[in-house]
């Protein structure tokens, strides 16, 4: 038999004033500061809602290992799942990634990889995962938790835990518990969730949305972080500046100290993880620099107060100031920066 406390309020001994007021729709009212063993930020994963794709909405046969939306990529066999794609989510849920198989492909992989920092505390402890997910026809959906042998590092990985959920076409929240984490879980996590088992995946859809991985036994609703702290939390690992398709877009000034190199210092929102490799569109003529009829681009010079210099080789004026733009183009033109684990 279960028992139960009926009460309105909790009260300290000593306390002049409740502690806990609870009222009649299951409301609870602190008095003080609510206090917990860690953090009341539970969610270990990155855009568990699949709320964010700096990269795109959809992706048509991505490459193996390749990033998506964001802090989400996919690995396969045997061939490339037709599209990875932000979708409509299901009830409580704006958005989920959805993969859809494709004839030759013998497996397929929705990961993403944790990093250590986020997980020094995990070494003997018990955490709990959850996804909530849908298939357009019912079949087995195969997870697995693991670390890298090494501290960020996911060149090798040591499993820790795997296990299977039943999945159909209605949108259900799964849970798993695995107790007793390895100390190597400090080293960072690597969580998959495959359709099929983890085998062949020909046609059809997995959707996936709510994702979360918290400390304890106990799997508690879906952590809600604010829209711009969630962008922050997965910009920290991907930034992408746009033009969003409109011409005379400027992502930085620089400084030629050449006829035919400068650098120009990028302001970027948060400080990343590490110093990123940089990406840009291939260039046209005209596409970064006002002045310039071709760019090439090297590497940074490091990162002072999230303050990039992107070295670029084009025609210059030695001395002058240029601008690293999108120019008179109506195209969609970016330049990017990965720190991805």
């Amino acid at each position: 038999m279960t028992a139960i406390l009926n009460t309105t309020q909790i009260q300290n001994a000593t306390s002049t004033t409740p502690n806990i007021t609870l009222d009649t729709a299951g409301n609870a009212q602190f008095g003080g500061m609510p206090y917990g063993g860690s953090s009341f930020l539970r969610n270990r994963i990155i855009n568990g809602a699949m709320d964010f794709a700096q990269r795109g909405t959809s992706f048509s046969s991505p490459a193996n290992v390749s990033y998506t939306l964001d802090r989400w990529f996919v690995s396969w066999n045997g061939a490339a799942p037709a599209t990875v794609a932000q979708v409509t989510g299901p009830t409580g849920y704006r958005y989920a990634l959805q993969m859809t198989g494709a004839t030759n492909n013998t497996a397929v992989y929705l990961q993403q990889r944790i990093e250590s920092y986020n997980c020094s505390d995990l070494s003997g402890q018990t955490v709990t995962i959850q996804a909530n997910i849908s298939v357009s026809s019912a079949q087995t959906v195969y997870w697995s938790l693991s670390y890298p042998t090494a501290q960020d590092n996911y060149a090798s990985t040591t499993s820790i835990a795997s296990g299977t959920w039943s999945a159909t076409t209605t949108a259900t929240v799964f849970t798993a518990t695995i107790t007793g984490l390895p100390s190597g879980a400090t080293n960072g996590l690597l969580l998959v969730i495959a359709p099929q088992n983890g085998g062949a995946f020909t046609s059809g859809t997995i959707t996936i949305t709510g994702v979360q991985l918290e400390l304890g036994s106990v799997a508690t609703p879906f952590e809600r972080r604010q829209y711009g702290h969630e962008l922050a939390l997965c910009q920290r690992y991907y930034v992408r500046l746009h033009n969003n398709n409109l011409p005379y877009v400027q992502f930085a000034v620089g400084r030629a100290y050449s006829t035919t190199n400068g650098s120009a210092n990028v302001i970027l929102p948060v400080s990343m993880r590490t110093t990123p490799t940089f990406g840009y569109t291939t260039p046209v003529s005209g596409n970064f620099d006002y002045g310039a009829t071709a760019l090439g681009t090297s590497a940074f010079a490091g990162n002072i107060n999230n303050n990039y210099s992107v070295n670029i080789t084009a025609p210059l004026t030695s001395g002058q100031a240029f601008v690293l733009a999108a120019a008179n183009v109506s195209t969609y033109v970016y330049i990017d920066f990965s720190a991805e684990l």
